[in-house]
């Protein structure tokens, strides 16, 4: 099965509203999910990254948001290429973040790869340096 360009149109929008709205309007990422999607990070929920910890669900995802944006500001989002590839996705960017509590900024290249069904992402892993965060996320 392949993604429909109606899907990769509705991925790209949905990364143009993250972008735009500075990562508060998560609506259409969340949109594009599956209602038992599994959501997994690199750092899978390591101190001082616990909002990182996997999701099995869209509820589950209010938390990870919640959590990100509880303390990170998106300064900035740039995609490189979107790669479709069967019922995979790759969305592959440039991403620049500051931690709220430490006040420290970094960028950080990312890739995540999504994998649909019917029209809804039933998996989505997230890859970034889970180093920089980290760091950034620790008091000096």
């Amino acid at each position: 099965m392949t993604v429909s360009e109606v899907t990769l149109a509705a991925i790209r929008k949905a990364y143009q509203v993250w972008t735009d709205s500075r990562g508060e309007d998560v609506g259409p990422l969340i949109d594009l999910m599956h209602d038992q999607v599994q959501l997994t990070t690199l750092a899978d929920g390591a101190s001082p990254l616990e909002f990182s910890k996997p999701c099995y669900s869209k509820a589950d995802l209010a938390c990870y948001f919640d959590g990100l944006l509880g303390d990170w500001d998106l300064l900035g989002t740039e995609i490189e290429e979107v790669v479709c590839e069967h019922d995979y996705v790759v969305v592959l960017l440039d991403t620049s973040w500051r931690n709220r509590r430490t006040d420290k900024r970094f960028d950080s290249p990312a890739a995540h790869a999504w994998r649909f069904r019917d029209g809804k992402a039933t998996h989505v892993r997230l890859f970034f340096d889970s180093a920089k965060w980290a760091k950034a996320a620790r008091p000096d």
